[in-house]
């Protein structure tokens, strides 16, 4: 990792303020990190492989997927057949006005934001399947029937830590589709047991993430018949996180709130492999371009896109290679190495890296969770990174970064996970510890 320090000396740091940033991250230790890789919006989009046409075709294709989703899941998905959450004020909780809780952990089909990408792709996946077979893919045609017959005979793979492997099951389940899910040994005991009351296959591997990743690329490999949606290097997962950016703008301004030079937006993005967040990111810088700072928030154990971005690399760069052992409680953030799919579309994008140590997201799941928003760690670290990021703005020297920190800043934490019985039990034994309140 020593070949890195010249290319950060060529950003614009010293060779110190790099080797100090290296050695707290190496540490585990909490830290807000300042990409040097950040570019105006207007250059930073010619180097991505992502259009804004391509963001125009999701957003249609979300749009004429309402009917089908309404029908697939009546009572759970809204008659519209748009998938979206609340956008809640936590100021008071925060303790920092204009704070908002984007609460996807209460998304519909997965309570998780794995559904606007796995969603995505499966519907994505059978309207191709209907256009071969030559089936308006429309559950108010006749031959609707015959398509999810057909479908039968077709199988989704996925390997996941737990949340994006029950979105894509659920989908491929009301379609008709065979669902196999691969999934590592983070994914925890509630997570496995939903999958398999799913009736899905479920393979569970001794290994990480990408040990599940692998599994699920190589099992669709051999089978014409399957249809592998890979986490690490998916366009379509990429586009179907994008469009939860635009339904945000639409709240946004349904409240009177206006984003511009002077009243930034600040969005803090759990991180992963890096699809969910890479989406959003594309997705609100093409709407408020350089007046909203994205902020991916990861574990201190676990800081794979953080990682990347600090190697100034375009090769797969690990935790493991800086002696972090990928160890968190929170699963699905339990990531060693960053998509570099993602990475190429976002990586001049992203405006800091926030690491959040595992007790700071318990503490923050439990508080969240007594004032009615009952998020999953992983979900909770956003909120553990907005004090740390706007402390780290208002001492910045740019004056475009200490508008970040200003008063006139609107602050949106995204909840991606719904709480579970895993994190419940957690909360307790940390509560008996008095780590946490009851």
């Amino acid at each position: 990792m020593q070949e890195m320090l010249p290319q950060f000396a060529g950003a614009g740091s010293s060779l110190t303020v790099v080797q100090d940033e290296l050695n707290s991250l190496k540490a585990g230790y909490p830290m807000v990190w300042q990409n040097g890789r950040w570019r105006p919006f207007v250059e930073a989009v010619t180097h991505a492989s992502i259009t804004a046409t391509d963001l125009e075709a999701a957003a249609a294709s979300w749009k004429s997927y309402r009917a089908v989703l309404a029908a697939l899941f009546p009572g759970e998905v809204p008659e519209s057949g748009v998938i979206d959450s609340e956008l809640a004020d936590i100021s008071s909780i925060a303790g920092r006005k204009n704070t908002f809780l984007k609460a996807d952990h209460d998304l519909a089909i997965g309570s998780s934001i794995k559904a606007r990408g796995g969603v995505f792709e499966v519907l994505q996946h059978a309207d191709d399947r209907a256009a071969i077979d030559g089936i308006p893919f429309d559950p108010a045609t006749p031959d609707w029937a015959l398509l999810r017959s057909n479908l039968r005979t077709r199988r989704i793979v996925v390997g996941s830590t737990g949340n994006l492997a029950y979105s894509v099951a659920r989908t491929a389940q009301a379609l008709g589709f065979q669902a196999e899910v691969h999934i590592s040994v983070d994914a925890t005991p509630f997570k496995k047991g939903r999958l398999l009351e799913l009736g899905v296959e479920v393979v569970e591997h001794s290994g990480d993430y990408r040990q599940a990743v692998a599994a699920a690329r190589k099992s669709a490999a051999h089978d014409d018949a399957a249809y592998l949606i890979d986490d690490e290097s998916s366009s379509r997962l990429f586009l179907g996180y994008s469009y939860g950016a635009r339904l945000l703008a639409d709240q946004l301004a349904s409240r009177g709130i206006s984003i511009d030079e002077t009243r930034p937006l600040v969005v803090y993005l759990p991180c992963g492999v890096g699809g969910a967040p890479g989406g959003l990111t594309f997705g609100l810088k093409a709407i408020f371009g350089d007046n909203c700072a994205c902020v991916f928030v990861e574990p201190t154990q676990s800081p794979c896109f953080l990682v990347q971005l600090m190697s100034g690399k375009n090769n797969p760069t690990s935790v493991y290679d800086i002696g972090l052992n990928n160890k968190t409680i929170a699963d699905g953030l339990a990531v060693p190495s960053a998509s570099l799919f993602a990475v190429a579309q976002v990586a001049e994008m992203v405006e800091a890296c926030v690491t959040v140590a595992d007790v700071d997201m318990l503490e923050l799941s439990a508080k969240l969770g007594k004032h009615g928003y009952p998020v999953e760690p992983s979900a909770a670290s956003a909120l553990g990174a907005l004090e740390p990021f706007t402390q780290a703005c208002g001492e910045h020297l740019d004056e475009r970064k200490r508008r970040f920190a200003s008063a006139s800043s609107t602050h949106v934490v995204w909840s991606t996970g719904k709480s579970t019985p895993d994190t419940l039990k957690l909360l307790s034994q940390l509560a008996n510890q008095n780590r946490v309140g009851a």
